[in-house]
Protein backbone atom coordinates (compact mmCIF):
# COMPACT_ATOMS: atom_id res chain seq x y z
CA UNK A 1 0.00 0.00 0.00
CA UNK A 2 2.86 2.39 0.80
CA UNK A 3 4.44 1.91 -2.62
CA UNK A 4 1.09 2.10 -4.39
CA UNK A 5 0.42 5.39 -2.63
CA UNK A 6 3.78 6.80 -3.64
CA UNK A 7 3.34 5.70 -7.24
CA UNK A 8 -0.19 7.09 -7.44
CA UNK A 9 0.88 10.46 -6.12
CA UNK A 10 4.07 10.67 -8.20
CA UNK A 11 5.59 12.33 -5.15
CA UNK A 12 9.28 13.12 -4.70
CA UNK A 13 8.64 13.31 -0.96
CA UNK A 14 7.43 10.67 1.45
CA UNK A 15 7.22 10.57 5.23
CA UNK A 16 7.65 7.16 6.83
CA UNK A 17 8.03 6.06 10.41
CA UNK A 18 10.20 2.97 10.34
CA UNK A 19 13.24 1.58 8.58
CA UNK A 20 11.16 -1.26 7.15
CA UNK A 21 9.10 1.28 5.20
CA UNK A 22 12.23 2.83 3.73
CA UNK A 23 13.57 -0.64 2.87
CA UNK A 24 10.43 -1.36 0.84
CA UNK A 25 10.92 1.87 -1.10
CA UNK A 26 14.58 0.96 -1.67
CA UNK A 27 13.66 -2.57 -2.82
CA UNK A 28 11.23 -1.08 -5.33
CA UNK A 29 14.13 0.86 -6.84
CA UNK A 30 12.72 4.26 -5.95
CA UNK A 31 15.82 5.21 -3.93
CA UNK A 32 19.44 4.11 -4.27
CA UNK A 33 20.80 1.35 -2.08
CA UNK A 34 23.10 2.80 0.59
CA UNK A 35 21.44 6.23 0.50
CA UNK A 36 21.56 6.50 4.29
CA UNK A 37 25.38 6.39 4.40
CA UNK A 38 25.48 9.91 2.88
CA UNK A 39 23.64 11.44 5.83
CA UNK A 40 24.53 12.03 9.50
CA UNK A 41 23.57 9.13 11.77
CA UNK A 42 22.73 7.11 8.66
CA UNK A 43 19.52 9.14 8.39
CA UNK A 44 17.94 7.49 11.41
CA UNK A 45 16.28 9.49 14.16
CA UNK A 46 18.41 9.77 17.24
CA UNK A 47 15.68 11.21 19.43
CA UNK A 48 12.03 10.42 19.43
CA UNK A 49 9.39 11.20 21.99
CA UNK A 50 6.18 9.45 22.86
CA UNK A 51 3.49 11.62 24.43
CA UNK A 52 1.09 10.16 26.97
CA UNK A 53 -2.08 12.20 27.37
CA UNK A 54 -4.27 11.54 30.40
CA UNK A 55 -7.72 12.82 31.26
CA UNK A 56 -8.01 16.22 33.00
CA UNK A 57 -7.14 15.85 36.65
CA UNK A 58 -5.50 12.50 35.87
CA UNK A 59 -8.19 10.52 37.76
CA UNK A 60 -6.34 7.20 37.34
CA UNK A 61 -3.06 8.73 38.64
CA UNK A 62 -1.08 7.61 35.57
CA UNK A 63 2.43 8.95 36.07
CA UNK A 64 4.80 6.30 34.73
CA UNK A 65 5.18 3.58 32.14
CA UNK A 66 4.44 0.96 34.79
CA UNK A 67 1.05 2.56 35.49
CA UNK A 68 -0.03 1.61 31.95
CA UNK A 69 -0.01 -2.08 32.94
CA UNK A 70 -2.36 -1.63 35.91
CA UNK A 71 -5.57 -3.61 35.33
CA UNK A 72 -7.89 -0.60 35.77
CA UNK A 73 -6.13 1.61 33.18
CA UNK A 74 -7.60 1.80 29.67
CA UNK A 75 -4.80 2.56 27.19
CA UNK A 76 -5.38 3.92 23.68
CA UNK A 77 -2.65 3.47 21.08
CA UNK A 78 -2.70 2.73 17.39
CA UNK A 79 -2.01 -0.72 16.01
CA UNK A 80 1.74 -1.27 15.50
CA UNK A 81 0.95 -3.57 12.57
CA UNK A 82 -0.64 -0.70 10.64
CA UNK A 83 0.86 2.47 12.13
CA UNK A 84 4.49 3.53 12.09
CA UNK A 85 3.96 5.88 15.02
CA UNK A 86 2.46 3.02 17.01
CA UNK A 87 5.67 1.08 16.41
CA UNK A 88 7.50 3.85 18.25
CA UNK A 89 4.98 3.47 21.09
CA UNK A 90 5.76 -0.25 21.16
CA UNK A 91 9.50 0.47 21.22
CA UNK A 92 8.94 2.94 24.06
CA UNK A 93 7.10 0.30 26.10
CA UNK A 94 9.90 -2.17 25.42
CA UNK A 95 12.57 0.36 26.33
CA UNK A 96 10.80 1.32 29.56
CA UNK A 97 11.72 -2.16 30.79
CA UNK A 98 14.96 -3.07 29.02
CA UNK A 99 16.65 0.31 29.48
CA UNK A 100 15.99 -0.04 33.21
CA UNK A 101 18.20 -3.12 33.08
CA UNK A 102 15.43 -5.69 33.31
CA UNK A 103 15.41 -8.76 31.04
CA UNK A 104 13.58 -9.07 27.72
CA UNK A 105 11.19 -11.63 29.22
CA UNK A 106 9.92 -8.91 31.57
CA UNK A 107 9.59 -6.52 28.62
CA UNK A 108 7.46 -9.07 26.76
CA UNK A 109 5.24 -9.55 29.82
CA UNK A 110 4.94 -5.79 30.35
CA UNK A 111 3.84 -5.28 26.75
CA UNK A 112 1.31 -8.12 27.09
CA UNK A 113 -0.05 -6.49 30.25
CA UNK A 114 -0.35 -3.06 28.60
CA UNK A 115 -1.99 -4.48 25.47
CA UNK A 116 -4.54 -6.31 27.67
CA UNK A 117 -5.63 -2.81 28.71
CA UNK A 118 -6.64 -1.81 25.19
CA UNK A 119 -10.36 -1.81 24.46
CA UNK A 120 -9.71 -0.73 20.89
CA UNK A 121 -6.71 -0.92 18.57
CA UNK A 122 -7.18 1.89 16.03
CA UNK A 123 -5.47 1.63 12.64
CA UNK A 124 -3.44 4.84 12.98
CA UNK A 125 -2.57 7.77 15.25
CA UNK A 126 -5.37 9.95 13.89
CA UNK A 127 -7.99 7.33 14.69
CA UNK A 128 -6.44 6.71 18.13
CA UNK A 129 -6.61 10.44 18.87
CA UNK A 130 -10.24 10.52 17.74
CA UNK A 131 -11.10 7.65 20.08
CA UNK A 132 -9.48 9.46 22.99
CA UNK A 133 -10.52 13.06 22.27
CA UNK A 134 -13.82 12.89 20.42
CA UNK A 135 -15.25 9.61 21.69
CA UNK A 136 -13.82 10.07 25.20
CA UNK A 137 -12.53 6.49 25.27
CA UNK A 138 -9.56 5.46 27.37
CA UNK A 139 -7.68 6.85 30.33
CA UNK A 140 -4.41 7.50 28.49
CA UNK A 141 -3.45 8.06 24.85
CA UNK A 142 0.03 7.09 23.63
CA UNK A 143 1.11 8.90 20.50
CA UNK A 144 4.32 9.90 18.78
CA UNK A 145 5.28 13.49 19.50
CA UNK A 146 4.96 14.64 15.88
CA UNK A 147 1.17 14.26 15.62
CA UNK A 148 0.56 15.46 19.16
CA UNK A 149 -0.68 19.04 19.54
CA UNK A 150 -0.97 20.78 22.90
CA UNK A 151 -0.63 24.10 24.70
CA UNK A 152 1.22 23.24 27.91
CA UNK A 153 3.89 20.61 28.43
CA UNK A 154 4.91 18.91 31.65
CA UNK A 155 7.73 16.43 31.07
CA UNK A 156 8.68 13.78 33.58
CA UNK A 157 11.79 11.68 33.68
CA UNK A 158 11.75 8.27 32.11
CA UNK A 159 14.07 5.29 32.14
CA UNK A 160 14.00 4.41 28.45
CA UNK A 161 16.33 5.66 25.75
CA UNK A 162 14.56 5.12 22.44
CA UNK A 163 12.24 6.88 22.29
CA UNK A 164 14.47 9.20 24.27
CA UNK A 165 11.86 10.76 26.51
CA UNK A 166 8.20 10.70 27.30
CA UNK A 167 5.87 13.59 27.88
CA UNK A 168 3.00 13.11 30.31
CA UNK A 169 0.29 15.72 30.02
CA UNK A 170 -3.44 16.11 30.57
CA UNK A 171 -6.09 15.73 27.91
CA UNK A 172 -7.03 19.39 28.42
CA UNK A 173 -3.80 20.28 26.61
CA UNK A 174 -5.02 18.75 23.34
CA UNK A 175 -6.70 20.78 20.62
CA UNK A 176 -9.67 19.28 18.77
Amino acid sequence: MLLAGIAALHSPLVQVAMAADVSRIEQAGLIRKGWESRLPNKATPIHSTVAAFVRPGNPKKINSWQDLAKPNVDVVTANPKTSGGARWNFVALWGAVTQAGRPEAQARQFIRDVYKNLEVLPKDAREASDFFIKRKQGDVLLTAMAPARWRRRSPISSTHRRPRRCLWTTGSDLHD
